[in-house]
């Protein structure tokens, strides 16, 4: 499990939006989010986005996933039909509009940044979806989720 879904998981009393809610802190970084609350359907997603991305190569040059939404459902176990393209959308919905609220201590100096989970989504009726992963969301995300699962 991500710790940004696992921060979620442990705290199912939140309200459903939510403004800078801090989830994370050490002593050279500070994660806020603000955004919706997530649910396993956008963990799903974005995990699934992740395996997309690590099976492309052994290191990622490109934050870019093109997909076709049956072969997504298929692969998120999901039935084809119009109830899970509906879950699908919402999933992505939300995931577009979550942000994360970076504050990082560099040299005792801190450095404040806002930066969204993902930063293009193309969702034709027909053809084939892009959803680009913002990089830097990327690595956050991915650092030692372990520990900072513990943290949160």
């Amino acid at each position: 499990m991500n710790w940004l879904f696992a921060f979620f998981d442990k705290h199912p009393d939140l309200p459903q939006l939510l403004d800078q809610q801090p989830i994370y802190a050490d002593e050279d970084l500070k994660v806020s989010y603000s955004g919706a609350v997530m649910i396993r359907d956008d963990e799903s997603i974005w995990l699934e986005l992740g395996r997309r991305l690590k099976t492309r190569a052994k290191k990622i040059t490109s934050y870019e996933v093109q997909f076709q939404r049956a072969l997504l459902l298929k692969a998120l176990s999901w039935r084809v039909g119009p109830d899970s393209y509906t879950r699908l959308k919402s999933s992505f919905d939300k995931l577009s509009e979550a942000r994360l609220h970076i504050t990082s201590v560099v040299k005792g100096a801190a450095e404040n940044e806002t930066i969204p989970l993902l930063e293009l989504i193309e969702m034709p009726m027909k053809g084939e979806w892009l959803v680009q992963i913002n990089q830097q969301a990327w690595e956050i995300l991915a650092r030692n989720t372990d520990e900072i699962a513990k943290a949160s």
